[in-house]
């Protein structure tokens, strides 16, 4: 399945006009993946990857122009090949080092199949960057800084037009987490989009701005 990612889960598109997504019941995968991975000083992991996946049998399905909008009755493709090729870094910090966490970069491009579906595939972002580190700062106090960068995206025949970009998102993060009562009780606070920049992952998605989220844990 083609689709966006983030708080959206991307379902609007598919609910309200059956639009940009790729499904099907006789569907094939085939996938050739090669991996480098080695430890540098102070037991740092970089891992280093690359892959191309080969998919068949991809039913496109596009907005019912037929009838008023919204359209609820998507038109069906014929099945449709689509080729996509993945280059991939990550960076992890070992758990007993004093700073912990990591970074984890990919790069997709597509590489051949159905015009159609090549275009379905541009709704995934190109570039996708997660990083983040943990410090205890002093007992049983966490804080953890993340950032979140994903390049912009391209949606065909979305509301109407023939094309529609979405920008590119940039989020920081910031969760503060406390343990109580020997480790039994875990209180966390975390703040999302700390910048308060537009946060959109879809065409007709919402855009999301700052929020803060809290939490508790209990352990027996």
């Amino acid at each position: 399945m083609l689709s966006a990612y983030g708080d959206d889960g991307a379902w609007i598109d598919l609910e309200l006009l059956g639009i940009g997504y790729t499904a099907t019941t006789r569907r094939a995968s085939a996938i050739a993946d090669v991996a480098w991975s080695r430890l540098t000083k102070g037991d740092i992991r970089t891992t280093i990857g690359a892959a191309v996946r080969r998919e068949t049998g991809l039913l496109l399905l596009t907005r019912d122009t037929g009838g008023p909008p919204p359209a609820f009755a998507p038109e069906v493709s014929a099945p449709m090949s689509l080729t996509l090729g993945e280059l991939r870094a990550t960076l992890d910090f070992p758990p007993t080092s004093p700073i912990q966490g990591g970074a984890a970069y990919r790069f997709s491009q597509q590489l051949g199949g159905w015009i159609e579906a090549r275009e379905a595939a541009r709704s995934l972002p190109r570039h996708l960057l997660d990083a983040s580190v943990v410090f205890t700062a002093f007992g049983d106090v966490r804080v953890r800084p993340a950032v979140s960068l994903a390049s912009r995206t391209h949606w065909r025949d979305v509301g109407g037009a023939a094309l529609e970009e979405v920008p590119a998102v940039t989020r920081l993060d910031l969760s503060l987490e406390k343990w109580f009562f020997h480790r039994h009780l875990r209180a966390q606070l975390l703040a999302r989009n700390l910048l308060n920049d537009i946060e959109r992952y879809h065409p007709l998605g919402a855009d999301f701005r700052l929020r803060v989220f809290a939490g508790a844990t209990l352990s027996f």
